[in-house]
């Protein structure tokens, strides 16, 4: 993993769990910044805007676990 993708996954991470805890409205740029530790030109790097953060948030991360998460379920439903 390249080190830019790494600090995009990084972010969506960290804001996931800052957004968990304070709600979407609730989290600003500022502090999903100051949780992931990034300077405000790499989050803009990355998302023009918060809501593209939400987004990729959801494509991306949640998503493909709720797919995972599927999946395992009904394989193991399948075992049984």
């Amino acid at each position: 993993m390249k080190k830019s993708e790494a600090t995009r996954l990084n972010i969506l991470q960290k804001a996931f769990e800052l957004i968990y805890v304070k709600g979407y409205q609730t989290a600003s740029v500022d502090e999903i910044i100051a949780t992931t530790q990034v300077t405000k030109g790499a989050f803009y790097y990355h998302f023009k805007t918060k809501d593209e953060m939400g987004l990729a948030i959801i494509n991306e991360l949640m998503i493909p676990t709720s797919k995972i998460l599927l999946l395992n379920h009904f394989k193991a439903m399948k075992i049984r």
